[in-house]
């Protein structure tokens, strides 16, 4: 009956605003706003918008843009609101992720001008910090231990040291209770014990479960992975939140990606370090690589390491499990399906034994083993399978013989080698915790083809090492992944939320074309599509509709699950068989990582990431008033900082502007030069005057000038070879177009300046052949 009365409620709702709308056209109704909004949230076809319209159940297109538009309007100015009040404390409470958006645009009409074309674009979320103490991302703090450089004392001996082997080989351990507690009907009444002692006992630091604030910005067209493409979209971001650059110089700024971005802002960080304004030298951005970034990049290089040939006859590679169950084989090892090959790997690793019968059979002796029997039996199940130790004793008979009886194989009958090939198991038509791991990938990623992302791992072990205080740790690790429900257990990756959003405003831009950076995808779309993602579930519990389930059935009762159950016991997997080869040996990464980085790649990595705090220190003696410091001009950059990237560095090519006083303060109150060594050449008396000729140019004013075509100028073509022919003017035509365009004066001026006698121009060479040299 209640049920009943709910429904006829409903209806009543849906008639009054349809009699409301139907009395006044500009009346949104009760119901017609909501509705408008949904449909577009859903994205309906523009006709079943049109009808429901004309209904009176629904506000036309037109009308739900606006909706939307107001309400991004309210999430900005809350927003700003929050971030300004922020900062008149001092203080940072919000941070921003961000990541690359794309999509590809086909002509179906080809014609001039039109082809196909690929659309990039940057989408950014903002997120609130929470769980943060006061003064934990001020940036004196951070800069301080930067410049400090801790860092360079940095060993691969030292970092093997920090790995916490025994919370590693404890969590390993109740992992292999929790397969069986989940897998076994009747282990179930331990999964409340087993949540419980990962979530206190080992949890390193435990997230409180407080539901993440989370606003949507504007996207733009810039691309990410580019220099300049990084640095506007950081501007416009910034922007978006209200961060007030002039205020910001003691408030650190925490910006999140994937492992392009995060390189692309670190090789930023280097190239705009002379930059005198602080914000655009990026000093007080913090950037740290993304967990399922990571995840998936490191699910790549195992899927490379253990699958093995397409038609292994290997019980132990992936290949030959993955056929047996009829699970897809990723086509690109180096770049998998992330969802597909790790749902396939996890399946074939819970299917070690025949576990179901071994269980029945006990619970009718009522010898059900209790939690911390299936702990012990875990532990030895660790180091005789799963350790580093485990790897060499599976590889090596000495080793095997000296370990303990525990950590020994158990035996297997003779293995003989097959005659004929195996006929396939399955017919084709049958139905079928981060910065704790983060020291352990990056020996792995070293010993993998993923080179890059050991370098990102060691930016975040070092930030979380060296250059953090405890409560700029603490307020990273607490937000490193988001909790949109405010319960305990619905932790998601930061990354794989950008990316859900992303493949929404994707999905809209495939319907509608465009670029990203239009107002229809800046202000209407992007900065709301966290409220689409819920307004389809808030809808179907306002008119009480179940919610449709999408989990899969459980693991024991599915035949893919059997059929490899059967597989690994007939094949005697986990059981040493004397004189079975058959080919296939995955590599121990770590212990190929740990001989990498040993060997040379550790010490170029310090090298190269200390350069940094070099150039930061010299910079803030600079900024603090010291004037004896030499400045690191552009041309003093490590060559691989300049010739990173194609795009251009902006503090490189824009004049440079005028210093406020309480940012450095030298005696000229300009940054040019004056020692023989500094950039500016001082090779001869042409290069003297024309250096001397651009900056008196650059500081006269202009502005009434007229300006000119360059059709003055004259260019000769050699008309046998159709190459420029005297493009290049010699020491003597230079000062006689100096002298023709400046006056004779410029010269006697430099040298009454300098104090000198004026020298001849071979003396003038010779003198700074002699300096170059």
């Amino acid at each position: 009956m209640l049920f009943y009365n709910v429904k006829l409620f409903q209806i009543q709702v849906g008639a009054i605003s349809s009699f409301i709308t139907a009395r006044n056209q500009y009346a949104s109704g009760d119901l017609g706003l909501s509705i408008g909004l949904w449909l577009f949230a859903t994205q309906a076809h523009i006709d079943v918008k049109r009808v429901m319209c004309r209904f009176g159940y629904s506000v036309s297109s037109s009308t739900a843009h606006r909706a939307l538009n107001t309400l991004t309007d309210s999430g900005f100015d809350s927003l700003r609101s929050q971030v300004q009040d922020a900062t008149r404390r001092t203080e940072v409470e919000w941070g921003k992720i961000s990541d690359n958006i794309q999509r590809y645009d086909r002509v179906h009409e080809h014609g001039i001008g039109r082809e196909n074309e690929l659309k990039v674009g940057t989408a950014c979320t903002a997120f609130r910090l929470d769980d943060c103490k006061p003064g934990a991302f001020r940036a004196d703090d951070h800069i301080k231990r930067v410049i400090q450089n801790d860092r360079k004392d940095m060993t691969t001996e030292s970092l093997m040291a920090d790995i916490n082997w025994d919370h590693i080989d404890s969590i390993t351990e109740l992992h292999y209770v929790r397969v069986l507690a989940e897998f076994i009907p009747h282990l179930k009444h331990l999964s409340p014990e087993i949540s419980a002692r990962f979530r206190m006992s080992l949890a390193l630091h435990r997230l409180p479960p407080n539901k993440t604030i989370l606003q949507p910005l504007g996207t733009n067209g810039e691309r990410q992975i580019e220099n300049k493409g990084y640095q506007n979209g950081f501007f416009d971001f910034d922007q978006q939140m209200g961060i007030e650059p002039d205020k910001s110089d003691n408030l650190l700024s925490w910006n999140r990606g994937d492992g392009a971005a995060h390189a692309t802002l670190m090789r930023l960080k280097k190239i705009q370090v002379t930059t005198p304004n602080i914000y655009k030298s990026f000093r007080n951005a913090v950037s740290t690589p993304e967990i399922w970034h990571t995840k998936a990049t490191k699910l790549n290089s195992v899927a490379s390491n253990h699958y093995g040939p397409a038609a292994s006859p290997d019980p132990s590679s992936l290949s030959r499990s993955s056929n047996a169950a009829n699970m897809k084989r990723p086509s690109d090892l180096k770049k998998c399906d992330f969802y597909p090959t790790s749902r396939s790997m996890t399946l074939i690793l819970g299917c070690d034994v025949d576990l179901l019968q071994h269980f029945d059979e006990i619970v009718v002796e009522d010898v059900l083993p209790s939690f911390e029997d299936l702990l012990e039996h875990a532990h030895m199940l660790h180091q005789r399978y799963a350790s580093q130790a485990a790897y060499e004793r599976s590889l090596d008979r000495f080793e095997h013989d000296e370990a303990a009886p525990s950590e020994k194989f158990p035996q297997g009958t003779a293995w003989t080698a097959p005659c004929a090939p195996e006929a396939p198991l399955a017919e084709p038509d049958e139905d079928a915790e981060m910065p704790g791991l983060a020291d352990i990938f990056i020996f792995t990623f070293a010993g993998t083809a993923n080179q890059n992302y050991v370098g990102y791992m060691l930016d975040l072990y070092m930030l979380l090492r060296f250059e953090c205080s405890p409560d700029l740790r603490d307020g990273l690790l607490s937000k490193l992944v988001f909790n949109l429900q405010g319960e305990a257990g619905n932790f998601v990756e930061a990354d794989i939320t950008q990316e859900w959003f992303n493949r929404w405003l994707e999905d809209i831009a495939g319907r509608r074309g465009g670029d990203f950076d239009e107002q229809f995808y800046r202000r209407t779309v992007a900065p709301n599509v966290l409220h689409f993602l819920k307004m389809k579930e808030d809808m179907e519990s306002a008119f009480a509709l179940k919610r449709r389930g999408k989990a899969h059935t459980s693991p024991h009762l599915r035949d893919e699950t059997q059929m490899l159950l059967r597989l690994y016991k007939d094949e005697e997997l986990h059981k040493f068989r004397s004189g079975r080869s058959m080919g296939h040996a995955a590599v121990n990464c770590f212990d190929r990582g740990y001989e990498r980085l040993d060997g040379g790649k550790m010490n170029e990595y310090i090298e190269r990431s200390t350069e940094y705090a070099v150039l930061l220190r010299d910079m803030e003696l600079l900024r603090s008033g010291n004037s004896d410091t030499p400045q690191a001009s552009p041309h003093e950059l490590p060559l691989d900082a300049r010739s990173q990237s194609a795009s251009p560095s902006p503090s490189f090519i824009d004049s440079t502007p005028s210093l406020p006083s309480n940012h450095l303060v030298v005696p000229s109150q300009t940054l040019r030069p004056t020692s023989p060594s500094s950039a500016r050449s001082t090779g001869s008396n042409a290069a003297r005057l024309a250096a001397d000729c651009v900056e008196e140019w650059d500081q006269a004013d202009h502005s009434d000038e007229p300006l000119f075509s360059g059709s003055d100028l004259n260019v000769t073509v050699d008309p046998e070879t159709g190459m420029l022919s005297a493009d290049w003017y010699e020491p003597e035509e230079f000062e006689q177009l100096l002298d023709n365009m400046f006056g004779p004066e410029v010269g006697q001026e430099e040298s009454e300046d300098e104090g000198e006698p004026e020298l001849s121009d071979t003396e003038s060479e010779s003198e700074g052949e002699e300096v170059m040299y």
